[in-house]
C-alpha cells in the first residue's frame, strides 16, 4: 500500500528542478566571469610590469649620477661595473657580441641598492622565479633565470627613444624566444616580434628618457625603425650592423 502523502513526489521533484536551474545559473556566472577575472589579471600584470620599468629607470639614473653619466653596460668591473661581462662599445664602436648575454643580470645587480629588490626585475607575466635576494642565486651562468628584462647595450642619452631595457620576449618569426644572445634590432627587422611568453604578443620597453611605452610588434617595429640608427647614418640597417643604437642583451 502506498502511503506517500499527496504532492510529496512532485515537491521533491520541484526541488531537483530548482537545484537543476541554480547549477546553470552558477555555470553561466562562471563562465562569463572567468575570462573577465583573465582580463583583468593581465591587465594588473602589465601595470606592475610597467611600474618594474619606471623603478629600474630611477635606479638606472641614479647609478649613472655616481658613474659620470655611464650605465653598467659602459663601466668595467674594475670601475664597479659588471665583473664577468665585458664592456660593450658606444657611440659607433664596432660592438662584438662575444657572452656577453649569459651575464644580463649583472647589470641589475650591480645596482641592487638602487633597485632595492629583485622583485623589479621580474615581470609578473613570466614563468621565470623571482629571485629572493640579490646575493647566492646571482652566479656564474645561472643568474638570467631571475630576470625578466633584456638591457639595451647602447642606450644613448642624444637618442631619448633608444631602448635602456625592456621585456625579454622578443622573436622572430623563425623562433619561439631570444634567449641568451646579444641582438642588434636592425632598422629593417620586418621579422621582429614580441612573442606570446608574456603580455599576449605584446610588450613593454623603458626608453633612455625614462618613459615607458606599452608596444605591439608592428608598433615595436616602426619604433626600431625610426630610432635605430645613430645620427649621420644613411640607409636601413639590418640586424648586426655597428651603427645600431638598439643593441640588446637577451637573458
Amino acid at each position: 500500500m502506498n502511503s506517500a502523502l499527496p504532492g510529496r513526489q512532485s515537491a521533491a521533484a520541484f526541488t531537483r528542478i530548482e537545484l537543476a536551474v541554480v547549477i546553470a545559473v552558477v555555470t553561466l556566472l562562471t563562465l562569463l566571469w572567468l575570462p573577465a577575472h583573465a582580463l583583468t589579471a593581465r591587465k594588473a600584470q602589465r601595470l606592475q610590469c610597467v611600474d618594474n620599468l619606471k623603478r629600474q629607470g630611477v635606479a638606472f639614473q641614479l647609478w649613472s649620477d655616481k658613474k659620470d653619466g655611464r650605465y653598467p653596460m659602459s663601466v668595467p668591473g674594475s670601475q664597479g661595473g659588471p665583473w664577468l661581462a665585458g664592456v660593450m662599445g658606444t657611440g659607433t664602436t664596432t660592438w662584438n657580441s662575444g657572452n656577453y648575454a649569459q651575464y644580463t643580470y649583472q647589470n641589475f645587480v650591480v645596482m641592487s641598492n638602487e633597485l632595492a629588490t629583485p622583485k623589479v626585475i621580474n615581470c609578473p607575466a613570466d614563468f621565470r622565479n623571482a629571485a629572493t635576494n640579490f646575493g647566492a642565486q646571482f652566479v656564474g651562468t645561472v643568474g638570467n633565470q631571475y630576470i625578466s628584462y633584456f638591457v639595451g647595450l647602447m642606450p644613448d642619452p642624444s637618442l631619448p627613444r633608444s631602448f635602456l631595457t625592456g621585456d625579454r620576449n622578443l622573436g622572430t618569426s623563425g623562433s619561439q624566444d631570444l634567449q641568451n644572445i646579444t641582438y642588434a634590432l636592425g632598422t629593417n627587422s620586418p621579422s621582429l616580434r614580441w612573442t606570446d611568453r608574456m603580455h599576449q604578443d605584446n610588450g613593454n620597453i623603458l626608453l633612455a628618457d625614462g618613459s615607458v611605452e606599452l608596444l605591439t610588434s608592428p608598433r615595436l617595429r616602426e619604433v626600431i625603425r625610426t630610432t635605430g640608427a645613430y645620427p649621420g647614418f644613411s640607409g636601413q640597417q639590418s640586424a648586426g650592423t655597428p651603427n645600431n643604437v638598439n643593441v640588446v642583451a637577451l637573458p
